[in-house]
């Protein structure tokens, strides 16, 4: 396989990048790798264990039904199951924890809600391939009942200085969290969300929850988020404006195959780039953005 030169800094540029990240040399699967056997795996049952980023979750679960359902898990005698869920900085945390022990029994496939995360375990060397399989924006949300007038980020500063709007955020351990900060740090606005938001939360739905009952007037989260919510909870909140008119900036879903033991994961992105038709129809429904070739959003990290 070659190296092809390619960098993940240009937003702009890129279908499916996310704010800033660094330059890495990477190589594109080869064909043969879409087509792998799974005779090796006959003997045993594996199961892949894969954390998610909340964000993820309504998707994946369904995603990862359908993969245990199909005739190359059913054949290599293997299954998938969600075993950790938060946001993506604690995840990535936690992964490189398990790398540090000896037994490292921990997570096979790591499913980000932003490229960052995704970045800094591919840095660290603890990364096979990673896919980018969707995008979400991150928006100002109110609750259905609320009539505020939030039609940008300077009218957000106004409320929030007036001491008039209670809002929530996502912590600096979630994507969500993470893009909001880089964002409003931009915009000379970081100090002044820090010293006035109510709360910060591990979870992207714990927001949408407390802004549905109204504990906050509004809410920085991703416009999947407010997709899944009202799907089951009959649209409870409302998008007012995304965060970046431009919508140039962006968290993308990233799914990536962690260093491990356990060689059944070897499985599981071939399969979503197999079946790319349906699990596009699945992260759709949750109110993600997917590419429409997958295989060009798929790399292999090189040391």
């Amino acid at each position: 396989m070659a190296l092809i030169p390619c960098s993940l800094s240009s937003v702009s540029k890129s279908p499916l990048g996310w704010l800033v990240a660094s330059a890495v040399p990477i190589v594109i699967l080869s064909v043969t790798a879409l087509s792998l056997s799974p005779s090796s795996f006959r003997s045993s049952n594996y199961t892949i264990r894969l954390y998610c980023a909340s964000a993820t979750l309504e998707p994946m679960s369904k995603i990862v039904e359908r993969f245990n359902q199909s005739d190359i898990a059913g054949r290599a005698n293997i299954t998938a199951e969600i075993v950790r869920v938060g946001g993506s900085g604690e995840l990535a945390g936690q992964i490189f924890a398990e790398q540090a022990s000896p037994d490292n029994l921990g997570c096979d496939i790591f499913v980000s809600a932003d490229s960052l995360h995704s970045q800094t375990i591919s840095d660290q060397n603890l990364a096979v391939q990673t896919l980018i399989v969707a995008s979400q924006h991150p928006v100002i949300a109110i609750s259905a009942n609320n009539s505020s007038s939030l039609a940008s980020f300077d009218s957000l500063s106004s409320l929030l200085n007036s001491g008039q709007l209670r809002l929530a955020i996502g912590s600096k351990s979630t994507a969500i969290g993470s893009l909001t900060r880089r964002i409003a740090n931009s915009q000379g606005l970081l100090g002044q969300l820090e010293l006035r938001k109510t709360t910060d939360c591990e979870n992207v739905m714990t927001i949408a929850q407390a802004l549905a009952v109204e504990s906050v007037d509004a809410a920085i989260i991703w416009d999947s988020t407010i997709v899944q919510f009202n799907s089951i909870n009959s649209n409870l909140i409302s998008q007012t404006v995304y965060l970046d008119p431009t919508k140039k900036l962006y968290g993308s879903i990233v799914v990536t195959q962690i260093k491990s033991a356990n060689k059944a994961s070897d499985l599981f992105i071939p399969y979503l780039l197999q079946n790319f038709g349906s699990i596009k129809n699945e992260l759709s429904n949750s109110g993600f953005s997917s590419p429409q070739d997958p295989t060009s959003q798929l790399l292999e990290w090189v040391d």
